[in-house]
């Protein structure tokens, strides 16, 4: 009776009663026959038959498979937003980088630059200009510093080019060094660098007064000794002597005064310690926090490099350890020449220390027999 019940719920009213021997005039077999194909029916239906068992809970793997695939959608949906946030994050910055100049400057630009592995060394151009406006007539380069950068030994050679370096600059004779910018840009500068030095530049970073303010200040400051006290009303204030931490303002203070018994041959190793303290500020940091650096310094600095190129260098340098950096200065001395004030280049003793250079050795280790000024330091 039971089995009968619970058929007649699954079947229907066709149930089992049109299979129960009282529906049947044929006696005991047709009974029986009619009885095996009951269980036959009863069998198929039962949790024990695993097709049937199988097919009832087909839905239940269709429904499974329907919140995997939502759940997948749901994390490619999060993954592309993410994607699409660090891509506009990298955009926003190499436009911050690169975005002072129009393309028609930065194409000249980049006729002037040299194809470079990053993981070779290269050589970078730091220009401090006094302007970072397109107009570049009467803007000067301050300060001009060409950097040999060695990933593979984490070491980097700074050269200073004096501002008052006598050069000639084609179309426009005998000037100083600084003129290349108003005359040129940076694809001048860049010309006058390879004219004076024999060296191809890869990259170039320009900076201006205000910029290294704002670079300094996003940085949280920097740690720097100062050899003497400053007090030049020509570079806006003074600056007390010994180890400690400058802001922006203070920075540029020790990196403009010419307040020196040598003027400008100090300012430019002042200058070179100030890179130096912004370059092991940024390899101290964690690595999580390097690109966040990146995008606030890329609003005062602007650069042909990227936002990948920077942040796969400064990670590449974290890893190798120390990092030891070389500072000197072109051999110089000073004279005048038509009643104007230049800095004369001693250009046998360059040679040798760019031969040094090129081989990764400090440029401060040549003799100086002329009388030139080299400006020695190791940090």
């Amino acid at each position: 009776m039971t089995r009968k019940k619970s058929f007649r719920i699954a079947m229907g009213e066709n149930t089992i009663d049109q299979y129960h021997p009282s529906n049947y005039s044929s006696g005991v077999n047709s009974a029986r026959i009619n009885e095996s194909r009951a269980q036959e029916i009863l069998d198929h239906y039962s949790r024990d038959n695993h097709e049937y068992y199988n097919h009832k809970h087909a839905n239940k793997g269709k429904r499974g498979t329907r919140v995997a695939v939502v759940v997948l959608l749901a994390l490619m949906i999060v993954l592309a937003c993410g994607v699409f946030a660090a891509f506009s994050f990298i955009q926003s910055v190499n436009s911050d980088l690169g975005g002072a100049y129009t393309p028609e400057e930065n194409m000249a630009i980049q006729e002037k630059l040299v194809s470079a592995d990053v993981n070779e060394p290269f050589y970078v151009l730091l220009v401090g200009s006094d302007s970072r406006s397109t107009d570049l007539s009467g803007s000067r380069s301050d300060t001009n510093i060409l950097v040999r950068v060695d990933p593979t030994r984490d070491q980097i050679t700074m050269l200073s080019i004096p501002r008052d370096t006598k050069i000639s600059i084609p179309g426009y004779g005998t000037n100083k060094f600084n003129a290349a910018y108003a005359y040129g840009g940076i694809a001048g500068v860049i010309d006058a660098v390879k004219n004076l030095t024999g060296i191809e530049v890869a990259h170039y970073a320009e900076i201006s007064f205000e910029g290294v303010v704002d670079l300094v200040d996003a940085m949280g400051g920097v740690e720097v000794d100062v050899p003497v006290d400053i007090n030049d009303p020509d570079a806006w204030g003074s600056v007390s002597a010994g180890t400690q931490t400058l802001d922006g303002e203070h920075a540029l203070i020790f990196a403009r005064s010419r307040q020196y018994a040598d003027g400008d041959f100090s300012r430019t190793s002042n200058q070179r310690t100030l890179v130096t303290a912004l370059v092991k500020k940024v390899l101290n940091l964690p690595v999580n926090e390097i690109p966040d650096t990146i995008q606030r310094c890329a609003k005062c600095v602007t650069t042909d490099m990227s936002v990948f190129d920077i942040y796969s260098l400064a990670v590449q340098f974290k890893n190798l350890g120390e990092l030891t950096v070389y500072s000197a200065m072109v051999p110089s001395y000073t004279d005048y020449i038509d009643g104007v004030s230049y800095v004369i280049c001693d250009t046998t003793t360059l040679a040798k220390m760019i031969k040094i250079m090129e081989e990764g050795g400090d440029p401060n280790t040549v003799e100086n027999t002329n009388g030139s000024q080299i400006g020695s330091s190791l940090f």
